[in-house]
């Protein structure tokens, strides 16, 4: 009597572990969100350095995982979304899955009607990488034209992933996440990933502004230890991480961090060989990406004119637009912006800088 009870007892436990497996390997991590608060609604750019820590080693083909910025724009419900993936698409294909994605949608041209993009990237885990979306000074017609960037920090090479368009002038928002899908299952190995240093940039305003606050999310059905998570790491430089197959201790709608907690990583002191950016009362000088292109705004962010870099030196950058027959000298040792008529014609002072980047 006493064998058929142990024996009863053995198969109610065997069920209950195999109905456990069964519920686990059916149910999905899904998405885990870090929504960040800004005090502004003109952004025109917005970046973010991502680092994978943990990869599944034998991630299946069929498999999706996404590690994404994603900007909401002001206007008709437009946003898009770019990062890493490791995704079964036919464009990575022959870089073993890996990629990067650029894409979004809008209440006027559907899920991916703005654009979308896949290039092919060879990630590696424990690199640092900046994300990027900047606007573009030309227009498509009278739509907006964003780009999305990704640079790997050991090389400082930037890849440049495409655009997309929108009716929008401007970021209202944005969001950092991590996806999962397409088989990817509670107990399947760790996912884990660090964000560092959200910083975006607003009209007419040169130099970077920083996230007043980030709030927790999450889109599973994971629970215990097989649920998504996501921890502050370090108040300076601000740094946080998600991840997969964790105990979740931070419930959604918590503050992860808030404005006393936001401190950049240390910079690179800015001179003439890497300013990319020099405001003036009423304006800003803006290089478009890693061209030798350059724009001039006005205080609404609107390109006035469009000028050639011709040189650089320890403190200065010299920029020129023939079609008006204009030199600009953005001089960072005196903090002044001085022009010339003529190649031979000596600089004279134009506008005091007020900041650069």
């Amino acid at each position: 009597m006493k064998f058929l009870r142990f024996q009863a007892n053995t198969c109610f436990l065997i069920l209950l572990f195999l109905a456990l497996s069964i519920e686990t390997s059916a149910q999905e991590p899904k998405s885990t969100h870090t929504w960040l608060q800004t005090s502004h609604d003109r952004i025109d750019a917005y970046s973010v350095d991502l680092r994978i820590t943990d990869f599944p080693q034998r991630a299946e083909r069929s498999w999706l995982y996404y590690f994404a910025l994603q900007v909401n724009f002001t206007d008709h419900d437009e946003w898009s979304h770019g990062g890493i993936q490791w995704a079964g698409v036919s464009e990575f294909v022959d870089s073993g899955n890996k990629g990067v994605n650029w894409g979004g949608g809008s209440d006027w041209a559907g899920y991916g009607g703005i654009g979308r993009t896949n290039t092919p990237y060879l990630w590696k885990k424990n690199n640092w990488y900046r994300f990027r979306v900047e606007r573009l000074a030309e227009k498509k017609g009278d739509l907006y034209r964003w780009a999305f960037y990704v640079m790997d920090y050991p090389t400082q090479q930037e890849l440049y992933a495409g655009t997309v368009n929108t009716k929008s002038k401007y970021i209202k928002d944005a969001v950092v996440w991590m996806e999962t899908g397409y088989g990817v299952v509670c107990d399947t190995d760790k996912a884990r990933i660090e964000w560092r240093n959200p910083k975006y940039r607003i009209a007419g305003k040169a130099g970077d502004l920083y996230p007043t606050a980030g709030t927790v999310s999450y889109n599973g059905t994971c629970t215990g230890p097989y649920s998504t998570e996501q921890k502050l790491i370090s108040n300076s430089p601000l740094t946080w991480s998600q991840e997969t197959k964790a105990q979740r201790t931070q419930a959604a709608g918590v503050q992860l961090f808030s404005g006393e907690t936001v401190s950049p990583i240390p910079t690179v002191p800015i001179n003439g060989k890497n300013v990319s950016s020099v405001s003036f009362p009423g304006g800003v000088f803006q290089q478009q990406g890693k061209t030798k292109k350059w724009i001039e705004t006005g205080s609404d962010g609107e390109a006035r004119f469009q000028f050639r870099e011709i040189g650089r030196d320890e403190w200065s950058v010299y920029l020129c637009d023939r079609s008006r027959k204009i030199w600009i000298a953005l001089d960072l040792w005196t903090k002044k912006v001085k022009y010339k008529a003529s190649r031979r014609a000596s600089y004279s002072d134009l506008y005091d800088i007020h900041s650069m980047n």
